[in-house]
């Protein structure tokens, strides 16, 4: 049982509240804070939760600030639990529900989340609003069960997940390596969500038209640095090579 789990790990249960079927909210009576706690059985989410739990203790060591607190990791009556701080945040997914405004810089912010993830070597592997917080319109990333190590072969990975619009066909297949394009492909599809424009959703046969379309996004994103713009564009050009 959850409950149990839960006394066990100091918990206080009469506070805790489900916010979705594996994962769980709740006040650490001792540290005295709120916590959120990812409960795994089976071996795919088991895995996950692993790689999730590696991850964020290797950005602790990093002191990358873009991402949940780790507090934790365990293995206790058939659960594979993860720990991590409790953000008082919002999903991006559900302020793009909303209508948000979004920040004029947030662009920029989530651009360079990503660039500094990846100047440690990590690709995030499944990005998408559902997997942004946004905290003080400030981008924070969760959910980092699909993150590798860059130029890991695809193939290698036990098991892979990844949300088909925005994700590239290759990922998808479990074709190449892991490449930091896979990162930026769904921050183009995200860009096209918070800048307005048309949904993202190129056309893999026509490569010409992929990378036009890609274009596009960039002459809406005003508050992009000039590098950030060559950088990207560079990016865009090779998205016909992931097909």
């Amino acid at each position: 049982m959850i409950s149990e789990v839960l006394t066990q790990l100091g918990y206080r249960v009469s506070d805790a509240q489900q916010l979705s079927a594996r994962v769980w909210s709740a006040w650490h009576t001792e540290c005295r804070r709120w916590d959120c706690l990812k409960f795994a059985q089976s071996a795919e989410h088991c895995y996950g939760i692993r790689r999730e739990a590696y991850w964020l203790k290797e950005l602790h060591r990093a002191s990358y600030q873009a991402c949940a607190a780790f507090q934790g990791h365990y293995q206790l009556s058939g659960y594979e639990v993860l720990v991590t701080g409790r953000l008082n945040a919002e999903p991006l997914s559900e302020l793009l529900r909303q209508g948000f405004e979004f920040h004029a810089e947030f662009r920029l912010q989530l651009y360079l989340t990503l660039q500094q993830l990846h100047r440690l070597d990590i690709c995030h592997g499944d990005l998408k609003p559902a997997n942004i917080m946004v905290v003080d319109n400030r981008p924070v990333l969760v959910d980092f069960a699909s993150a590798a190590a860059l130029d890991t072969r695809i193939s290698e990975l036990s098991y892979r997940s990844f949300s088909p619009s925005y994700s590239l066909p290759a990922l998808q297949r479990g074709v190449g390596a892991v490449d930091i394009i896979h990162d930026w492909y769904g921050y183009l599809v995200i860009l096209s969500l918070i800048s307005n424009a048309a949904f993202f959703k190129p056309d893999w046969s026509d490569s010409a038209a992929v990378i036009t379309t890609a274009d596009s996004l960039l002459s809406v994103s005003d508050d992009l640095t000039t590098d950030a713009r060559q950088f990207l564009a560079h990016q865009i050009q090779r998205l016909p090579d992931f097909k």
